[in-house]
């Protein structure tokens, strides 16, 4: 008889083991074909970014859809001395970047006036003994572009001039990068100024970063409940495979009949995770 219920305890430790693996191999293959579909979405969404352009959705306001890479350093031209001193300064520092923009400023349309100006006459002097002096004429002039302000003069003879250009207030750019609903990466600019607009030639981000580590993904588990006949305890410890979570669970019944031992799985399923 002990042989008997030895026999079928083994028997139903290796069908519990069987049916763990069997579970096991369905979720590996689950999250292969999550993990292939996820690649080839990022792929697509990488080939639009790739290809789209930057556009002033409103007043002052540009957007560009953002690239998704692993290596952003890689992407940065660093045939530019000051981009290249940055990035050399981030492997010093052993930084992981988050995300990498470059931004293209420029004027809509040129600076221009027509005003009056203010005329003087500057007596000469004579250049050589002998010779008549030749008085010099001036004028000035100034104007406010409310970003820029220009003044400056003219002199004749011999003909001569000098301008100031003045930055009256700063230009002020605000950079914003955002997950739109279908997973998709946007980056957003706004400039202060009517006239000074963006272009966003590199926008990208690594989603790397937000990985969590694999050892994460493990849990452990209790389970406790207690009924007339009398308790039931189980322990158990979890992998997650995306949305999912298995492992290998022990129960321990304790009732009126005495002790009881039972082997299996436990899976969870988190459909809202990474929403």
């Amino acid at each position: 008889m002990t042989d008997t219920i030895a026999i079928k305890t083994n028997y139903i430790k290796l069908l519990a083991i069987a049916l763990f693996g069997v579970l096991l191999a369905l979720l590996t293959y689950g999250g292969i074909k999550q993990w292939s579909y996820n690649k080839t979405i990022a792929k697509l969404q990488n080939d639009v970014a790739s290809k789209d352009k930057t556009i002033e959705v409103s007043k002052g306001v540009y957007e560009k859809l953002a690239l998704e890479s692993e290596n952003l350093k890689a992407l940065l031209d660093r045939t530019n001395s000051e981009v290249d001193s940055l990035v050399k300064e981030l492997d010093k520092r052993d930084e992981d970047l988050l995300t990498a923009n470059n931004l293209v400023v420029y004027w809509k349309q040129k600076y221009d006036a027509k005003g009056p100006g203010t005329q003087t006459v500057i007596p000469g002097t004579p250049t050589q003994p002998g010779q008549p002096a030749v008085d010099r004429i001036k004028v000035a002039f100034a104007k406010d572009f409310g970003y820029l302000g220009v003044e400056g003069y003219t002199l004749t003879s011999p003909p001569e001039y000098w301008v100031s250009i003045a930055n009256r207030r700063p230009l002020k750019l605000t950079l914003v990068v955002g997950r739109l609903k279908d997973g998709s990466w946007k980056a957003d600019v706004t400039s202060s100024e009517d006239n000074v607009g963006v272009d966003i030639s590199i926008a990208a981000v690594d989603t790397s970063l937000f990985a969590p580590p694999w050892y994460s993904k493990i849990g452990v588990g209790v389970d406790l409940g207690v009924g007339a006949q009398g308790f039931l305890g189980g322990v158990g410890a979890s992998y997650a495979f995306g949305k999912f979570e298995v492992g290998p669970k022990v129960w321990i019944d304790v009732g009126g009949s005495g002790v009881g031992v039972f082997y299996g799985a436990a899976i969870s399923w988190h459909p809202f995770a990474g929403r």
